[in-house]
């Protein structure tokens, strides 16, 4: 049998989720992010392209580039959605 995932602005709002802008929103109030001077400019750099998906594929492929140095922005990015997971 096929499964298929149907994914959306109209799937996941229908089912409780998030629109993009929502958990843009989100992450910006977020102290983890709001205190991280490199990835806060981020998202702010992707909010009209991308929005925080291409902010989190840059600060991912910073960190294969040089996890010593990046590793404290990955976490950044993974604090807020530990919490919304636990939801």
């Amino acid at each position: 049998m096929n499964y298929v995932l149907l994914l959306g602005a109209g799937f996941s709002r229908n089912w409780g989720g998030w629109l993009a802008s929502e958990a843009f929103e989100y992450l910006l109030g977020h102290p983890a992010i709001r205190d991280n001077m490199a990835v806060r400019p981020l998202l702010w750099k992707y909010c009209s392209s991308g929005g925080f998906e291409s902010a989190l594929t840059d600060v991912q492929d910073a960190y294969l580039r040089d996890p010593v140095v990046s590793k404290a922005n990955l976490e950044s990015f993974k604090v807020p959605y530990r919490r919304c997971l636990r939801k």
